[in-house]
């Protein structure tokens, strides 16, 4: 449990990680073999992980096995990383509360599920990987170059409407995306 700013430069693996309180975790320049997570990585109160310019791995050997999520009024900020999971593994960041997730050019391997519930947000742009997004209850989620490149992965969006809900639509439709 981490409730002071810890910060990792070195190559190093790790179990369940729970950042919680005002603390925080920034990962940042890590090369290979990278942050080798064998658990789950959750941030809770407002509690905060950075992972930039560095391999980030989830070592999960089933669908949904490890997770990286941030609840009530966490923050998780990616960029720039070279972000892996185990092939033919699910991979959920779940995003939930109040907790904000902002996602940045960064390649995923795997097939990467990105999930925002309650009232949370989520932005994410210029990413490379095979991703299903889910939106569901007050959330709020912006997708944009996904992929950033020609052949950079696929995109399925699911979105739930609750009673009441109004809806505006701009690209990307619900469902897949073959091409823009």
């Amino acid at each position: 449990i981490i409730v002071d700013d810890q910060v990792i430069t070195e190559p190093m693996e790790v179990g369940d990680v729970i950042v919680a309180a005002s603390g925080s975790i920034t990962v940042t320049g890590v090369p290979e073999p990278g942050l080798r997570i064998t658990g789950n990585l959750w941030a809770v109160n407002s509690g905060r992980v950075v992972l930039e310019d560095s391999v980030i791995q989830f070592m999960s050997t089933y669908h949904g096995q490890y997770a990286l999520a941030a609840a009530e009024n966490a923050r998780v900020e990616i960029d720039g990383c070279d972000y892996r999971v185990p092939n033919g593994v699910q991979h959920a960041i779940v995003i939930a509360g109040d907790a904000e997730l902002e996602l940045t050019e960064t390649d995923f391997g795997g097939l990467q599920q990105l999930l925002v519930m309650n009232a949370g947000r989520i932005h994410a742009e210029r990413l490379n990987g095979n991703f299903e997004v889910l939106v569901q209850h007050d959330a709020r989620m912006e997708l944009a170059d996904i992929p950033r490149d020609p052949d950079g992965g696929d995109l399925w969006v699911w979105v739930e409407f609750p009673a009441g809900s109004e809806a505006v639509y701009t690209p990307p439709m619900p469902g897949f995306i073959d091409s823009w």
